[in-house]
Order: structure tokens, then C-alpha cells, then sequence
């Protein structure tokens, strides 16, 4: 806190003359926290990529994960116009790392890169890796590459998709290595081992088991549903679910009503919210038990009421959901 508030009092004459936005606010701070602090930045883009505040650093390697549908008000409709605003983060003569991307992002991210004389590197060619043994919680794998980051990791996630990112994490180090910086395969280990990412499949209570997920849109509700039934099919699935009004409402009601035994549509605490109302009406055509729409809150107090300790209760659909839920059951167990 000290060191916030000094920032923030040493740029805001500059923040007041160029009228800054809260996100191009705490990027500046950021930086300069960073510069002051740390050998490696991780930066990660707030919006797209190429008109984001983050993108005035020029980077030792750039990173795209993946491409899918989400905010299409800004981006674009179509994946190609979505690839064009994320590869605005291309530099210049700067390696990318890229997860797998589909064929018609690919291609224009192929051709911004030829355009900036930007090396591609694909992780997945790079490395291959291979699930062992995975519980709620953990994730163990093997990861082949002909490198000496190949061997066994554990991670404290759930999900392909968290293993995936974890071979462009191994291939963005291999990049960083070749231009010096020494990363020792055990310190790519314990950096995975030690890595806590709240709202990703976090399990906060037990008996019954609650799970809150940040996912917000049809693709990372994809990847959400198939771990939550990896893991708990067999039980009864309550789903509290609260979106913006941004998403794709309608076609994530279909992905979670093929789950879930009972609803409960909440709705944020934010401008951007989507009506419960809204929501409940969706589910109402697919879903047998449909709760009374209510807040985060009162959501959660309504499941609790009729869930047994052999039920998994589910909570996502944004950061907002998340994390007025996280404060709620703080306040439970208190």
C-alpha cells in the first residue's frame, strides 16, 4: 500500500492533465513498480491487445494463449477481426509464443508476424505433454521436448487448457534462456507447483463441495464444464451463475443446462450486469429446477438451504460473481 500510494502521488498530475482511465492508471503504476523491483514482468493485456495500455512495452517475447469469442462489441465478430486487435501486441523483430489457434486466427496472426519480421514459435510443436494423474485441485503431467525442461510437473489447477498454458509457459522460458536469463528446469517446476490462481476451478468449501469459476464466456465455460463433469457427474450439480450483459447468454444457458440439476441466476453487483430475470427465463426452457433470481448472496444462502454435503455446488460466470461469492463464504465460515 505504501508503495501504491506513492506511485500514484508521484503520476497524478499526468493522470488529471490527460484525463488516464482507471486501467491505463494502474498500468502505469504497475511499470513503475516493476521497473523499481523485478528482473521479469509478466503483463497481461487488459483488453485485445492492440490499442491496450499495456502494449506500449516492448517485451522480451510475446505471448497469445488462445483466441476465442469475447467481448465481439470491441474486437470484432469474427475470429480473424478478434486476431487482428490481438496481434497488435506483435513487435517488431520479437519472438511470439502461441498456444493452438484456430485456423482462421492463425492465419492472420501468420501474416501480421511475416509483415513485423516476428518468429512464431507454436508451444504444442515445441512441446508435447501428457496428462499422468489429476484430482480436484492438482494436475500431474509429463512434458517431452528434447530440452531439459522435459520431466514430470505438478500443477495446483484443473483442466487441458491449464496444462496447455503451462507448455506455452515452457516454451515462452526456452525463448527467454536463449537470450540469457537462466531458468533451471527446477525453477520452472516450483514456479508451477507454487502457482495460485484464485477463481480457476477453486474448491472453497467441502460437504458440500463449492467451487467458484471465473469463467464468462462459451469458451471458457467449455473448458469449466467438462472439468466440473470430469470430476463430479455423479453427484447433484447446483449451478449460481451471474453474467454481463456483454455475453452470450443464451448459448451458455444450453452448455450449463446440459449439467446442471438446479439453477440459481444472480445478479452482479455491477452497471454491467445481466439481469437474473433474464437469465432465469433462458434456464426456465431447459431446466427442470429453476430458483427465484436474487443477488450473489442471496443466491448462495437459497442453494445452501436444499443442498446435501454429497451435492457440488458450482459458482461463475464473471469476476464480479466470483468475487462477491468468495466474500459471501468468507463471511460463513467466520
Amino acid at each position: 500500500v505504501p508503495d501504491f500510494v506513492r506511485i500514484i502521488a508521484r503520476i497524478q498530475p499526468m493522470i488529471e492533465k490527460y484525463g488516464a482511465t482507471y486501467f491505463e492508471t494502474l498500468t502505469a503504476v504497475a511499470l513503475i513498480y516493476f521497473a523499481e523491483s523485478a528482473q521479469i514482468s509478466v503483463l497481461e493485456v487488459g483488453l485485445g491487445g492492440r490499442l491496450d495500455a499495456t502494449n506500449i512495452v516492448v517485451p522480451a517475447v510475446s505471448i497469445i494463449t488462445s483466441i476465442s469469442y469475447d467481448h465481439t462489441e470491441h474486437l470484432g465478430t469474427t475470429l480473424a477481426q478478434i486476431a487482428a486487435e490481438k496481434g497488435g501486441i506483435l513487435k517488431q523483430g520479437v519472438p511470439c509464443v502461441c498456444g493452438d489457434l484456430p485456423d482462421e486466427a492463425s492465419q492472420v496472426i501468420n501474416a501480421m508476424a511475416a509483415e513485423r519480421s516476428v518468429t512464431i514459435v507454436r508451444a504444442s510443436n515445441q512441446y508435447k505433454a501428457a496428462i499422468t494423474h489429476e484430482s480436484p485441485g492438482w494436475t500431474h503431467f509429463d512434458v517431452q521436448g528434447d530440452t531439459d525442461l522435459d520431466g514430470s510437473y505438478s500443477l495446483p489447477l484443473n483442466g487441458i487448457h491449464q496444462v496447455q498454458n503451462a507448455v506455452v509457459a515452457a516454451a515462452a522460458c526456452s525463448q527467454l534462456r536463449q537470450e540469457g536469463w537462466k531458468i533451471s528446469r527446477d525453477s520452472f517446476a516450483e514456479g508451477l507447483k507454487q502457482t495460485h490462481w484464485p477463481g480457476r476451478f477453486q474448491i472453497v468449501g467441502q460437504n458440500p463441495t463449492i467451487i467458484v469459476d471465473v469463467a464468462h464466456n462459451t469458451a471458457s465455460f467449455d473448458q469449466l464444464l467438462h472439468v466440473l463433469n470430469h470430476f463430479f457427474k455423479s453427484t447433484k450439480i447446483f449451478f449460481i451463475i451471474g453474467l454481463l450483459k456483454d455475453k452470450d447468454f443464451q448459448q451458455i444457458a444450453k452448455m450449463v443446462a446440459g449439467t446442471a440439476s438446479v439453477v440459481q441466476p444472480v445478479t452482479p453487483d455491477t452497471p454491467r450486469a445481466l439481469s437474473a430475470e433474464l437469465l432465469a427465463d433462458q434456464f426456465a426452457k431447459r431446466v427442470s429446477y429453476v430458483l427465484k433470481p436474487g443477488s450473489v448472496a442471496e443466491g448462495i444462502d437459497a442453494v445452501l438451504k436444499i443442498a446435501n454435503p454429497e451435492s457440488t455446488i458450482c459458482i461463475a460466470g464473471s469476476h464480479h460473481v466470483v468475487g462477491e461469492a468468495l466474500e459471501k463464504i468468507k463471511g460463513l465460515t467466520r
